[in-house]
């Protein structure tokens, strides 16, 4: 997704590692050839202005493609074994053994096709060759079960949501939509899903469909933020407007979009659900938890605009991030972990966190963040990365905390790498969001995957599609070309066959 406008708040702008994040792509992007085409213009253009704020900072802050070559000044074996480090021994492994007795299947973007795989990168198909008949295919999104593979598919005389049943190799139906879709999340039960494309009389338009089923839509607004609810019967919404206040509001679409606005003082964000009736949102408040049987809220956390989160699938804890009524303006807020039963919070990471996403188990959670905020924030004490300084390293990292043992903190992160345009242009902006449908651990919550470009010492780029054993970098593998990439949360176990 992307905005041609953005709402400017009390705070004003993002964290400036946004913006050198957007720079970040735009290297990646002339490395790789990727196509301007496969972004589509997202009309949800009152996105925060912090993408903005470091333009007028120092130009020194974007990642620099030949500080990938310097070896940051350690010795070799200061280095974990197998991990590549730009610069020191650097070498692109191919699919590592462990890799093939994961569970599940990818689901990837590459250039204009919609690509299946192992998460081993075996096994590899294309299951909508969109490149070869002037169609962009993009969005792919497995439903809860990992039964079904979705993805929006668009050209000069086409625009559908098309299904595909995972152990099948043709889709099973493909929905005509009248307009470019460009989100899908599909309901709890796997018997449909909500899209959000743009709408006739501009803005966006939110419906649902089912297979064989008209496509029903029920509201419109801008920006437009959806939520499924636990039974699959209710939709959440944040529903932004031009001329009247953004509503936090209740669906019901297969009773004619009848809706129960539950506040109006929401936060440019997408709400979730804690449980089959208890919701949670941002509104001028803070963080509030909403029953929605007796439209009661109760304040979580106090705290200022702009707030971000990521609820954890068995709905217990809530990451978060958000300013302070105290802290000073333009001092970036942490990342927390808040326990919703005991209130208890844990603090993340001190700042840099670009993105986040919770493991399906709840126990896991990736942050996204600079590799000099690991290096400079004693990370590098418990073996992760190497002990840099700051200055020494650059690109960004996924990096894995969990709250289990007697200590919360992290336990593994990727090699550091520059994350693919299309990630940044269309899915980092809007991580809440797809959270909530996208998926880049594996099934059992021991992998991850994603999708980027790591420089070898001479400058060579490798850009693909990479997967790593959290806790174990020597599993570090590029698996498959591809520009963006999901895991299915259940589905084929290792070493079954599609039919």
């Amino acid at each position: 997704m992307t905005s041609h406008q953005r709402q400017r708040t009390a705070r004003g702008v993002r964290p400036r590692l946004v913006f050198v994040l957007l720079v970040v792509a735009a290297l990646v992007a002339s490395a790789c050839s990727i196509s301007d085409s496969l972004t589509l213009e997202d009309p949800n253009d009152t996105r925060p202005e912090r993408l903005e704020e470091s333009l007028d900072g120092d130009a020194d802050s974007g990642t620099d493609p030949d500080a990938a070559d310097e070896p940051g000044g350690q010795a070799e074996e200061d280095v974990l074994p197998n991990n590549p480090a730009p610069g020191q021994g650097f070498q692109v492994p191919g699919p590592h053994p462990a890799l093939a007795e994961l569970g599940g299947q990818l689901a990837i973007t590459d250039q204009a096709d919609v690509v299946v795989a192992r998460p081993n990168g075996t096994e590899r198909r294309i299951v909508d060759g969109s490149s070869l008949r002037e169609v962009i295919a993009s969005q792919p999104v497995w439903s809860t079960g990992g039964a079904f593979l979705a993805w929006s598919a668009f050209g000069p005389d086409e625009q559908t949501v098309v299904v595909l049943e995972a152990t099948e190799a043709e889709p099973m139906v493909s929905e005509a939509t009248g307009s470019p879709v460009y989100y899908l999340q599909w309901r709890p039960d796997d018997l449909g899903l909500v899209f959000l494309r743009n709408g006739s009389t501009g803005g966006v338009e939110a419906g649902t469909l089912s297979p064989g089923e008209p496509v029903v839509p029920f509201s419109g607004g801008q920006p437009f933020f959806v939520s499924w609810g636990p039974t699959s019967e209710r939709l959440a919404a944040h529903v932004g407007s031009r001329v009247m206040p953004s509503t936090l509001s209740l669906f019901e679409p297969e009773f004619g979009g009848a809706s129960t606005v539950l506040s109006e003082t929401v936060q440019f964000s997408a709400p979730d659900w804690l449980d089959d009736t208890t919701l949670i949102g941002a509104t001028d408040d803070g963080l509030v938890s909403i029953d929605t049987e007796t439209l009661e809220s109760t304040v979580l956390v106090s705290l200022g605009a702009p707030i971000q989160f990521v609820v954890s699938p068995d709905g217990t804890q809530v990451a978060y991030r958000g300013f302070d009524a105290a802290a000073a303006i333009g001092e970036e807020p942490p990342l927390l972990v808040l326990d919703i039963a005991s209130g208890e919070t844990s603090v993340v990471l001190e700042s840099d966190a670009v993105a986040w996403e919770w493991s399906p188990d709840s126990q896991r959670l990736a942050v996204l963040t600079t590799a000099a905020s690991l290096a400079g924030g004693g990370i590098s004490e418990i073996g992760i990365v190497p002990a840099q300084t700051e200055e020494d390293v650059t690109g960004f990292q996924w990096a894995f905390w969990t709250a289990e043992g007697q200590a919360p903190g992290f336990y593994g992160a990727t090699p550091a790498h520059e994350p693919s345009s299309l990630e940044v242009t269309s899915y980092l902006p809007f991580f809440e969001q797809y959270a909530q449908s996208h998926n880049r651990w594996s099934p059992d919550s021991s992998a991850f995957a994603f999708a980027g470009t790591l420089t070898s010492p001479d400058g060579e780029m490798f850009s693909g599609i990479y997967v790593q054993i959290a806790d174990d970098p020597s599993t570090f593998s590029l698996v498959s070309e591809g520009q963006h990439v999901t895991w299915s949360t259940s589905g084929l176990a290792a070493g079954v066959s599609p039919a």
